[in-house]
């Protein structure tokens, strides 16, 4: 993924960020950065200082907690939005994420995603209904 135009379709393809029109797409493209995640490479670490929230854009990603226990593992592929909640918050991270197979991911720094929920309502609803669904699925482990 070289281009703005890749990288803006990466964004568009995220449920949270489906409904940025084009020129939001193009901007948010502009201040990503493309970043490629080798099969069994570690793209963040639970426990540490949060940075950028991703997106993925091709590939799978595993996420599991400290205790690497089968109920906290979930997987992310294209599409999903992951390391959101620590990069707006500055907490550290609560999950490890490690590429399943050879993945490719969109950074987006803390400053860049808060300018984006500042900007755009439709995106804090989204995030706002992500959460939600989170909450509830922990509820239910």
């Amino acid at each position: 993924m070289h281009d703005l135009l890749d990288k803006a379709l990466g964004l568009h393809a995220s449920p949270l960020l489906a409904g940025l029109d084009a020129d939001a797409l193009v901007s948010l493209a502009e201040l990503s950065r493309a970043r490629r995640v080798p099969a069994g490479q570690v793209l963040f670490t639970c426990g540490q200082d949060a940075a950028e929230a991703y997106i993925v854009v091709s590939g799978r990603l595993e996420l599991a907690d400290e205790n690497n226990s089968e109920e906290s593992r979930e997987e992310a592929g294209p599409g999903e939005c992951i390391g959101e909640l620590p990069a707006l918050t500055g907490a550290p991270r609560v999950m490890t994420a490690i590429a399943l197979v050879d993945s490719e991911v969109l950074e987006l720094p803390p400053d860049v995603l808060l300018d984006l929920l500042a900007d755009h309502p439709e995106v804090v609803r989204a995030f706002a209904e992500r959460l939600s669904a989170r909450v509830r699925g922990a509820g239910a482990r």
